[in-house]
């Protein structure tokens, strides 16, 4: 038996399936050797020891010897939903492996039937890359994260002392394998490389305002990030409490007039709402309604009506009937004496729960602390009733002071029925806020349903409830498919219990979603399959064959899909026609192509190829630094073109050569996501966003003729120069205004060839 195959004492084996209720499967082995219930597992941060790490070691064919410096395990940390193993190598070399859920497109440098292998770090040595594909992941056969999520929690041996010299090794004199430390290196989590780290921190929100390479990012990458819960309908169906100062309700002005948003969301059906009939979002509403929202929410789920805050954005200290929210009083009374408005009102008497209250922190608070004001508010809430859920934001200055909020929420918890959500200002918390529900609920509701699921339905599972859903569920019900339930971005959390009742979770591809689906998924009986969205008449029909194929169901997609483009077929031609004079842009870094590569970084939507099946040409122009980094982000892009030649990618390393780029190119129009996007008005473009696309059938001809609106827009060709803003003065010198270049003839653009595959992008960075 070589080094890399030697046993490792007691190793747990992999868990053995086993019949659980209504013909699930349940797990056993792994979860006894941890001790504690498989579910607690989620969301938690292990870091494992030698045991772990010489499991690891064996598993991914590295060997068990760590002290003569070639490559080894070093550190093992299961962390929140996955496991992270570093390896380090000769010369300081290091890198990180990141063991996944196989799912949809997640990355993957190896991937076995429930399990993915990618990493981060510069590169593979040449030693670490041929241990690896020598054996791939088929050590880890029959084994689900949930297994190696309870065999890092069954090692009990772990030293987190800070010491400095510490290795483990394998004594080749004890043939029992017994594993013998010399005090080298303490058990920790894995650490991402610096370079890593800068990447990063350069993309968090707090660097993107005020970083110097704004310039040329067009994706608002790290503040779509940040108001991810905004996307989730919670906070329309919540009672929300916040444990705050009263600055804190002053972070979104509020008056007569909404604000509007300095990012085009890509959850908000402002854009997707033009043209579509009134009585088609009134059924909406209607469903809406009957599934447990209530009335006088915003005109679309998770968005808004027009000038209305973002459906999932939290009131911000208003009520819902506008009235201010610092006069709101513990007694229920409402403020200056006027009559209570929040009264149950509309069909069937109810009324909108959105609602707040705050504990209004003073000096004294902060100094004395306020544990007992939160406690009257609670107190003052739970004697209302809470008709949904509960959600606490404990926000900058009780973290900062230290109260124990946590110890309180636990024992108010235990005195309401209804799922009460707890939620701090660290990243950690809110990614988990919702774990009590997705994933200790849930295995409740698994574990309770004990009649068999129904074969032929499945739960959809982040798609959001709009009149392109109805289109979708309406192909589902053709081809033999029902659809149970749908859950998220729509947190009904009552449908929680119905769910088990589906053999299958169909997934929308969404990277920012993906920490719910893990919790919905940890140690589940149902089984879950992530693909590629509808998008498209093409997207529609592969969407479709792949769901009902899942389902065990023989269909003829095909059919459905062009019986369903019947009533567009004419609309849907001419829109391609006229598509095709037409050039739309992209702008972005040459390390954010997946951006164009992975529809799930861009909200589920595969640009490229929707936009060649609506019958555009695309440019794409890349930030570069060196003439290897051009290529190899083109040839990245340009195997996702499925016809080279109608497009473009060209390269800039100034500010200067974008603007002449942008200037000068033939594009009708450029994405972004920032409103009112001034360096594109100022170069005479128009702006398109993710809300211009819709799923489905029906969504693939409205986003055709949407597109093209813009396109035809003259508005900033013609006055140009007068969008150009004034150049930044020089300390000490006036502003003064640029001249703008003469506008273009409105032509028709031309459309330039794209070099081969493994070439440059035209246009070298200068």
């Amino acid at each position: 038996m070589s080094e890399g195959e030697r046993a490792v004492p007691d190793e747990p084996a992999p868990a053995t399936a086993s019949a659980g209720p209504a013909g699930g499967t349940t797990t056993e082995g792994a979860v006894a050797n941890a001790g504690m219930d498989r579910g607690q597992l989620q969301g938690r941060t292990l870091a494992g020891g030698p045991r772990t790490r010489a499991i690891f070691a064996r598993l991914l064919n590295l060997g068990l010897r760590a002290y003569q410096g070639g490559t080894r395990v070093v550190a093992v940390g299961w962390v929140v939903d996955h496991v992270e193993v570093e390896v380090q190598g000769p010369g300081d070399q290091s890198v990180v492996f990141y063991i996944d859920r196989f799912q949809g497109e997640k990355p993957r440098l190896l991937q076995s039937e429930s399990l993915v292998l990618y990493y981060r770090g510069k590169a593979l040595w040449p030693e670490l890359e041929d241990r690896l594909r020598a054996v791939g992941l088929g050590r880890f056969a029959g084994r689900t994260i949930e297994d190696l999520a309870a065999l890092i929690a069954a090692d009990h041996r772990i030293d987190k002392t800070d010491k400095t010299d510490r290795i483990d090794r394998i004594d080749e004199s004890d043939k029992t394998g017994r594993i013998d430390k010399i005090d080298l290196v303490r058990d920790r989590l894995p650490q991402v490389s610096q370079d890593d780290q800068r990447s990063f921190d350069q993309q968090s929100l707090l660097s993107t305002w005020a970083s110097d390479q704004t310039w040329y990012q067009f994706f608002a990458v790290a503040e779509t990030a940040r108001a991810r819960l905004d996307s989730l309908d919670i906070f329309r169906r919540c009672n929300f409490v916040q444990h705050c100062d009263r600055d804190c309700l002053q972070v979104t002005p509020h008056m007569s007039v909404p604000m509007v948003d300095k990012v085009l969301y890509p959850w908000l059906e402002r854009v997707r709402k033009l043209g579509r009939s009134p009585h088609e979002w009134a059924e909406v509403r209607a469903r809406l309604r009957r599934e447990g929202e209530h009335p006088g929410g915003g005109d679309a789920p998770g968005g808004t009506s027009d000038g209305e805050q973002p459906g999932g954005e939290p009131p911000h200290g208003e009520r819902p009937d506008g009235e201010p929210p610092h006069g709101e009083r513990p007694d229920g009374e409402p403020p200056h004496g006027k009559p209570d408005r929040r009264q149950p009102e509309g069909p069937g008497g109810q009324g909108d729960t959105n609602s707040m209250c705050t504990s209004d922190l003073g000096e004294r608070d902060v100094v004395m602390g306020a544990l007992d004001k939160l406690d009257s508010v609670l107190d003052h809430v739970l004697k209302r009733g809470v008709d949904h859920m509960l959600f606490l934001s404990c926000t900058c200055v009780p973290f900062m002071t230290g109260e124990d909020v946590e110890s309180l929420v636990k024992r108010y918890r235990a005195k309401t029925d209804r799922p009460f959500f707890y939620m701090t200002t660290t990243p950690k918390s809110s990614l988990g806020v919702f774990r009590e529900v997705l994933v200790n609920r849930r295995q409740q509701a698994e574990a309770a349903c004990r009649q068999p699921p129904d074969p032929h339905s499945i739960n959809l599972i982040g798609f959001a409830i709009d009149p392109a859903l109805q289109e979708l569920e309406l192909l589902l019900r053709q081809a033999g498919v029902r659809v149970n339930a749908v859950f998220i971005p729509h947190m009904n959390f009552e449908a929680i219990r119905d769910l088990p009742r589906a053999a299958l979770h169909v997934l929308y591809p969404n990277v920012l979603w993906q920490n719910l689906y893990d919790q919905l998924l940890f140690d589940s009986r149902i089984k879950s399959v992530e693909l590629p969205a509808p998008y498209g008449v093409a997207g529609t029909r592969r969407w479709l064959e792949a769901v009902a194929g899942a389902v065990e169901l023989t269909i003829d997609a095909g059919a459905l899909v062009e019986r369903s483009l019947a009533p567009h077929a004419e609309r849907w031609e001419g829109a391609r026609a006229e598509a095709a004079g037409f050039r739309l842009g992209f702008v972005l870094g040459a390390d954010e192509v997946h951006r164009l590569c992975d529809p799930g970084a861009t909200w589920g939507v595969p640009l490229i190829a929707m936009l060649e099946e609506l019958g555009f040409s695309v440019e794409v122009l890349l930030k570069v630094t060196d003439r290897k980094s051009a290529a190899e982000a083109a040839t990245k892009v340009n195997a996702m073109f499925a016809a080279p030649a109608r497009h473009s990618i060209k390269a800039f390393k100034d500010r200067e050569r974008m603007e002449r780029l942008l200037t000068e190119g033939a594009t009708a129009a450029v994405f972004s996501e920032h409103i009112f996007d001034h360096r594109l008005s100022a170069v005479g473009k128009v702006q398109f966003c993710m809300q211009e696309f819709e799923k489905g059938v029906g969504g693939a001809v409205r986003t055709a003729e949407r597109l093209l609106t813009l396109c035809r827009l003259p508005l900033f060709r013609r006055y140009r120069k007068y969008f150009v803003r004034p150049a930044q003065p020089e300390a000490g010198q006036a502003s003064a205004p640029v001249a703008a270049p003469e506008a273009a003839p409105e032509a028709a653009p031309e459309v330039a060839a794209v070099a081969a595959p493994a070439a440059a992008p035209s246009g070298e960075p200068s």
